[in-house]
């Protein structure tokens, strides 16, 4: 017995510990490899070891009746859909080295993402809630979010448009960057139920993801913010969000000209956006390659058209169906549909800590992939295993996010 609770434990601590490294330790040591020339760490190879780690112990050390995972119908559907996709890109490598000789490091790099990073996103999704029954835990997931968001201020300056920005001297890791704090964000604001302190770090939080130059990100965790603040305080968020109207309204009476050149206003303000017109090219792209390839997909494609140069992908769900084919696409489209509503119904009706943290990372994993990532980001394996745990496990035994009893 103490044989399998200690593989349950140190499965548990895996996950969380590449966790922390996916969302904050890489982030920070990517940045200053290409902004600042430090030293590179290959984490492609640590995703890689992760995933040996955690299937070793959590398969050949402990029973199936493992709590570690929640077996069902949908898990294993969803979990067939991965190891679809999986086997896609490994039987496909071949063909990918046929077309493109210099894409085997390619190939590795954007496989950390989409075999190491899904599988263990995949597992997260179980455990993300018992994390916040773990002291320990929590305190180091907010000691990630604090340190991240001291980071991101020390360097950020004045862009050329004259506004502040994180200084990235022309590499564009941004995406990479704001995802992983928008999410660090969210969990940081369920650490205390308290109006002021949630306010506080929604709007902290969000000048941050400013900083950080993805609208995708920002937008979204506003509209989060916004939605989990109305339903918890609606009264205190109502007069906040109109403060807050009226002094957006009086500072871009002042500064429009400057605002309007901003990257992360201008498409709201002026409805121009460089950015979205190479997204609509890439879509249209995307959509050519769609008509011969939708019924398996070809993994890479774009890379090997673009002579080994990446991201010339769609930049939403369809990439699934681009990449993977329809299989598994119409699985992860169907499980985010239903898992969306049904988490959105228990946010609105039944709500609890619980149900409000789950919508939450539902809205950023399931909504940024739906909307604006591709299937390099792996967030959204978690926001379905999360959903899928917690109405398995969770629900019918009424156990919700554990609190210290002086923030309630």
């Amino acid at each position: 017995m103490m044989k399998k609770l200690s593989v349950d434990r140190l499965s548990s601590w895996i996950l969380f510990s590449f966790l922390i490294l996916y969302t904050f330790i890489r982030p920070v040591f990517k940045y200053f490899e290409y902004a600042h020339g430090s030293i590179r760490i290959n984490f492609s190879v640590i995703f890689a070891l992760f995933t040996l780690v955690f299937v070793f112990f959590n398969y050949y050390y402990s029973s199936r009746k493992n709590k570690l995972i929640v077996y069902d119908s949908r898990t294993y559907i969803l979990g067939a859909s991965l190891l679809y996709i999986i086997l896609i890109q490994i039987i496909q490598l071949p063909f990918i080295l046929s077309d493109c000789e210099s894409c085997f490091v390619t190939y590795l790099s954007i496989t950390s993402s989409t075999i190491f990073s899904y599988i263990l996103f995949f597992f997260l999704g179980f455990q993300i809630i018992a994390f916040f029954n773990d002291p320990q835990k929590r305190k180091l997931l907010f000691f990630s979010w604090l340190a991240y968001s001291s980071i991101v201020l020390i360097n950020t300056g004045v862009g050329g448009t004259g506004s502040y920005r994180i200084n990235l001297e022309g590499e564009q890791i941004y995406l990479m960057l704001a995802d992983a704090y928008a999410f660090l964000s969210i969990i940081a604001v369920f650490f205390s139920r308290k109006f002021v302190f949630r306010s506080i770090i929604f709007l902290f939080s969000s000048f941050i993801l400013f900083l950080l130059l993805s609208r995708t990100s920002l937008y979204l965790f506003v509209l989060i913010g916004v939605l989990l603040l109305f339903r918890t305080h609606p009264f205190k968020m109502s007069l906040l969000l109109l403060l807050l109207i009226l002094g957006a309204a009086i500072v871009l009476d002042v500064n429009f000209l400057q605002f309007k050149e901003n990257r992360m206003l201008r498409f709201i303000l002026t409805g121009q956006d460089s950015s979205w017109s190479h997204r609509e090219r890439l879509l249209r792209e995307g959509y050519e390659h769609l008509s011969n390839h939708w019924v398996f997909g070809e993994f890479m494609w774009e890379v090997k058209a673009n002579h080994g140069q990446t991201g010339g992908y769609i930049h939403n769900v369809l990439s699934i169906l681009n990449q993977f084919g329809v299989i598994p696409f119409v699985i992860i489209l169907v499980s985010m549909f239903v898992a969306y509503v049904k988490i959105g119904v228990a946010f609105l009706f039944k709500g609890n800590e619980t149900t409000y943290f789950l919508f939450s990372i539902a809205s950023f994993g399931i909504l940024a992939m739906i909307l604006s990532r591709s299937h390099q980001v792996p967030y959204f394996w978690l926001s379905l295993t999360a959903i899928l745990s917690y109405y398995k496990q969770y629900h019918d035994t009424g156990v919700s996010i554990h609190f210290d009893a002086r923030k309630k």
